[in-house]
């Protein structure tokens, strides 16, 4: 099976080589914003009309949703995305801390691990898809932080998935490690994962500009 997917992962890897890049986005600004959720209202507005009398309420919904929900999420895309990790952390590994039997530490391990990698998966395929665009493009330090945070999240899972493989870096192994000696060897790897970003963008004046 692991053959099989990774054989489809590099076609797909090929394929998206070929394919055209994405087109350059235009600094977004008020009602010309086009992003995933553009076309999610106006599907579910345009669809409201086939629904007969409750057709009224949907629409009465998605414009409710575009001026109170959509705008805040274009506002603050970035918190959008980290309160949406948190509450799949808080829920997902709330419900999987329960059913194992996890208590304090080990529960907090497994909330933050699958925060953290839905934070990384949603700033990075979101950017590059464009499910919501800002009208405020991220300039400055608050940017290379971003980057930099992404890493960090993504870079912290890679690092727990070989942790069999690190064990020694902490003086341990597989047999005797536990949740502070796994907490120990995520720092050490999560904290250069966000400086050296930060710090090569900062040298380099990436994102100095919106």
């Amino acid at each position: 099976m692991l053959a099989a997917i990774s054989v489809l992962a590099i076609h797909a890897g090929l394929a998206q080589v070929r394919a055209a890049s994405p087109r350059k986005r235009e600094p977004a600004t008020g009602a010309g914003t086009v992003d995933w959720l553009t076309d999610v209202l106006a599907l579910a507005e345009r669809s409201s009309t086939q629904l007969g009398p409750f057709g009224i309420h949907v629409l009465r919904t998605v414009r409710w949703a575009d001026r109170n929900l959509v705008s805040v999420a274009r506002r603050h895309p970035v918190r959008g995305a980290a309160v949406i990790a948190a509450l799949f952390g808080l829920v997902i590994g709330g419900a999987q801390s329960v059913s194992e039997g996890y208590f304090a530490l080990d529960a907090l391990t497994v909330v933050l691990l699958l925060g953290g990698g839905l934070y990384a998966l949603l700033m990075a395929a979101g950017n590059y898809l464009g499910v919501v665009r800002s009208g405020q493009r991220l300039a400055g330090a608050r940017r290379r932080a971003a980057d930099a945070s992404v890493l960090a999240c993504a870079g912290t899972l890679v690092i727990f998935a070989f942790r069999n493989s690190l064990w020694w870096i902490v003086g341990s192994n597989g047999g005797a490690a536990g949740i502070p000696q796994l907490w120990l060897l995520l720092t050490i790897f999560a904290i250069p994962f966000f400086v050296l970003p930060f710090a090569v963008e900062t040298l380099a004046r990436r994102h100095d500009t919106p």
